[in-house]
């Protein structure tokens, strides 16, 4: 309840009322005027409306109907309208009948005794002036007043139609003011008028229409306002009578005086207007703001959850696809205008002219002007690294065989060709200069030329780790960045690029990217998914990522161009954790719907179903000879997997709280697995039991892993920090503090020189040694 003070009291402020008065008037003693049958009828039809509870929703109490009155009747019924009402009341006034001017133009009103003299002039006495109308409404203290009249000003009319009156009259001069809105059925200069067969006048039946309909409604937020109302009456009477031209006349803000709610109508279709216009162009829901009226909608509309997150995913998915459609267009734009060795500058109009057309801002052009040109920088740089390689390896092979290679190695240097995707003229051009000079090279050792190819493979796949062992003594933080608006996904949002150049985030903000290991740069980031990421991988050789997401789906994604390659649908709940086979043929996913799937990765067909949980599954992984699967669970077990059958093989007990995050060490002979419980265990995969259980952690462990080793684990825990375990004594070697709240991810590079930690805030940590 608002209070006000006065003096030092507090009184309560008036509670807001509505009020209306209808006047119709259909029969006049006086022969001069002709009956209007409609009038009282529409004063009904419209009282209807204005006492329903989902509509106008005025207290039937406070609407008052009169008939045919008297003069006075009727000036009193108009005066008592007005008086004594509150500043924040809703006054209506609303009369149909006839509109009649005297000899100076002054409207009045006609009443039941309104007459007429043997000369044909008005006596005023028997009809109530606009001007007496209008000073009630100035010493009334409310400031919300509407009044409608259906009237007009007499005069000759097509046969069937009864005329209301005729004359030139100064509405907005005798019945406008401040915080008013005035409606009329015609203008000054025209006839209002009613069709003898029809139950209620033509304006005033579209008045009702619009409000019964909710056609009214026309920005569709569920309120039509008095300016709404008149402008769909409006277009409706000129539908049938074009030349009428009904006429609203607003003081300040008076045109968006709230008359009634809109019908509500099918809440499913109310919804995803309401979706539709709360949804920006990015597939998102706009603002806070517009979340919170979403979920008063659903309130209001009587929705389940399901229903309405279905059609939000469905609108929101939409318009984030013709959003990525547009940037595609404009993307291919500017490819092929730096491909072609244009100048972007030279092409700024048309590119400007492109843009608009594609409703794109110029923000959203030069993040994809960026992202091309670090696109195309980037292929170049790997050309020029391809083509380097290749130089070094020939070198190699001619100094070990001589300018005539062997038919073998002859092979060996074709296929390297092919996988470095390098043109027939690039090559030849190296061989001739190579074998001209004959040069002797250091950098790359081929001690057996039949196996340049393994070579190739490992160094762009599979690098070594030179058997250099990590002194994590010497680790601390080489870059912290903000990632994502939203936390890092949980529990396997990080992962390094089989080559360690670059590293994976996925992010509850939908998104994934990928960043420069050694620069913190963005590369590039992914777009898709519409609701949270909960897990993101690499594809065995780093050409393809895979997310799970909240959305229900698995996604798998080209990491060149960021293209989505492939939805994979078959969970009924979130997707909580994702994993790829060593060979790439198969990916696994978890989910909250209690089970793991496998997919075959070139159809995006699911293969199996393995059932056995109670509860969700956090975190999944392949063993390393891809014959097992593991899973962890909201139910506190671990559980093993054959792989061909679909059967359980083991069920691991120990954990006495949810299991987050699990993984499979290098050998595969041992599992390792953080809980809510607050540790990691260690475990031996052929007898199913826990072998060591590690407990420095203060708070939940969200994320383990293993280093490619195997001798040492990795975890991130709710206490804010990572430890660096020796797996063989189970003793936290180091513990990293920089995180300023929960550590949900953490993920070792290849080579096992440098780890990576994600976070509730979005923010991405780097650690190593120098």
């Amino acid at each position: 309840m608002i209070l006000c003070r006065a003096g030092n009291k507090q009184v309560k402020k008036p509670k807001m009322q509505k009020i209306a008065l209808l006047i119709g008037v259909s029969e006049y003693q006086s022969n001069a005027l002709s009956p209007l049958p409609a009038a009282v009828r529409d004063i009904k039809a419209l009282g209807e409306v204005l006492i329903h509870p989902e509509l106008g929703g005025f207290p039937k109490s406070h609407v008052t109907l009169l008939e045919n009155p008297g003069r006075l009747d009727m000036e009193i019924a108009i005066e008592s309208l007005f008086e004594e009402r509150h500043r924040d009341d809703l006054v209506l006034f609303f009369f149909s009948g006839h509109g009649i001017k005297d000899d100076t133009g002054r409207l009045y009103l006609a009443t039941f005794e309104t007459r007429k003299a043997p000369t044909g002039r008005l006596q005023t006495a028997t009809a109530v002036a606009a001007d007496t109308v209008h000073r009630y409404m100035e010493y009334s203290r409310s400031r919300r007043q509407i009044v409608i009249l259906d009237s007009c000003f007499s005069g000759a009319f097509p046969a069937g139609l009864s005329l209301k009156d005729d004359g030139k009259i100064d509405l907005r001069a005798q019945l406008g003011g401040e915080g008013r809105a005035i409606l009329t059925s015609s203008s000054s200069t025209q006839y209002s008028f009613q069709q003898n067969d029809e139950e209620l006048s033509l304006y005033t039946r579209f008045l009702i229409r619009g409000i019964e309909t909710g056609e009214a409604d026309r920005d569709g937020k569920g309120i039509i306002t008095i300016g709404e109302l008149h402008d769909y009456a409006r277009q409706k009477v000129q539908e049938v009578q074009p030349a009428m031209n009904p006429e609203i006349y607003p003081g300040k803000e008076g045109s968006a005086i709230h008359i009634s709610q809109a019908p509500l109508g099918d809440p499913e279709e109310k919804y995803a207007k309401e979706v539709t216009r709360s949804v920006n162009r990015r597939g998102k829901i706009a603002s806070v703001a517009a979340r919170a009226n979403l979920n008063d909608w659903r309130g209001r509309l009587g929705l389940d959850p399901a229903t309405c997150e279905a059609i939000e995913k469905e609108i929101m998915m939409a318009r984030w696809e013709e959003f990525q459609k547009k940037q595609q267009e404009y993307a291919q734009v500017i490819r092929q205008i730096l491909e072609g060795a244009g100048n972007l500058e030279t092409e700024a109009a048309h590119l400007q002219r492109r843009r608009e057309m594609l409703e794109l801002t110029e923000e959203d052009a030069k993040e994809i002007q960026t992202v091309i040109e670090q696109e195309i920088a980037a292929r170049r740089q790997r050309h020029e690294r391809n083509l380097q390689r290749y130089t070094v390896l020939f070198a190699e092979a001619i100094r070990q065989e001589g300018p005539l290679l062997s038919d073998e190695t002859q092979a060996e240097m074709a296929s390297i060709q092919q996988v470095l995707n390098l043109p027939d003229k690039a090559v030849e051009q190296i061989q001739i200069r190579e074998i001209n000079a004959n040069v002797r090279r250091e950098e790359t050792k081929i001690t057996e030329p039949p196996m340049i190819s393994t070579a190739l493979t490992e160094e762009t796949v599979h690098p070594a780790l030179n058997g250099l062992d990590t002194n994590y003594a010497n680790w601390r933080m080489l870059w912290k960045i903000q990632a994502h608006a939203k936390p890092i996904a949980w529990p396997h949002g990080l992962e390094f690029a089989p080559d360690g150049r670059t590293v994976l985030s996925g992010s509850w903000d939908n998104t994934l990217a990928l960043w420069v290991v050694e620069s913190s740069q963005a590369i590039r980031t992914f777009r898709g998914h519409s609701a949270n990421i909960n897990s993101a991988t690499f594809s065995p050789d780093g050409k393809a990522l895979l997310s799970g997401s909240s959305d229900t789906t698995l996604k798998l994604w080209d990491v060149e161009s960021g293209r989505e390659l492939r939805t994979f649908n078959g969970h009924s709940d979130y997707v909580l954790s994702v994993a790829f086979s060593q060979d790439g043929h198969t990916v696994l996913s978890g989910s909250n719907d209690d089970t793991l799937k496998l997919w075959d990765v070139a159809s995006g067909q699911e293969l199996r179903t393995f059932e056995g949980h109670s509860n969700s599954v956090n975190s999944v992984a392949f063993a390393p000879d891809g014959k097992a699967l593991l899973s962890g669970s909201d139910n506190n077990t671990l559980k093993l997997w054959d792989v061909a059958s679909g059967k359980e093989i083991r069920t691991f007990l120990g954990h006495f709280d949810l299991i987050y995050s699990v993984a499979f060490a290098p050998d595969g002979r041992t599992l390792l697995s953080g809980s809510a419980d607050k540790t990691l265990k260690l475990w031996d995969v052929a007898s199913g039991q826990a072998i060591r259980t590690f407990k420095e952690h203060s708070d939940e462990v969200n994320s383990v892993a293993f280093a490619p080793d195997g001798r040492t684990a990795l975890s991130g825990s709710d206490d804010k920090t990572l430890k660096v375990w020796d797996v063989a004594s189970g003793q936290a070697i180091r513990t990293l503090e920089g995180h300023s709240n929960k550590v949900w991810s953490v993920a070792f590079s290849p080579d096992g020189q440098r780890a990576a930690s994600g976070d509730h805030d979005g923010v991405m940590i780097l650690w190593g040694e120098e």
